[in-house]
């Protein structure tokens, strides 16, 4: 990791890291989605929110995680995963992979999780 941060454990590094973005529609674009468009952008937001919030609450559960406001902390992460599509340049300084270590790393803190040995991060 980065600036010699401590290894997150497994479980919690790789739910950081298994979504893969393919579109964006940003809250003030649903309106000009047709119906079906838009009730098909809306069940895969509740079902991106659903899985967010499903890990946070699992690594709460099983001592990974401390997280005193699981809901708010989900729409933080959520926030964190729309907004990098409106700034992300590829011609940028910093690649995909390096945004996504950076990001994971943001969110693993955010979270509160534990590293490998147990400390926190």
């Amino acid at each position: 990791p980065p600036n010699g941060s401590p290894e997150p454990s497994a479980p919690s590094s790789a739910g950081t890291r298994s979504a893969t973005p393919t579109a964006r529609v940003v809250q003030y674009e649903l309106d000009a989605l047709g119906e079906e468009h838009r009730t098909e952008i809306v069940a895969l937001r509740r079902r991106s929110d659903a899985v967010v919030r499903r890990i946070i609450n699992e690594g709460v559960r099983d001592g990974e995680f401390d997280v005193p406001d699981v809901a708010g902390t989900t729409l933080a992460v959520l926030s964190l995963c729309i907004d990098v599509a409106r700034w992300f340049n590829a011609q940028g300084s910093r690649t995909p992979d390096e945004v996504g270590e950076l990001y994971a790393d943001l969110v693993l803190r955010m979270v509160g999780a534990r590293t490998a040995s147990g400390q926190k991060r």
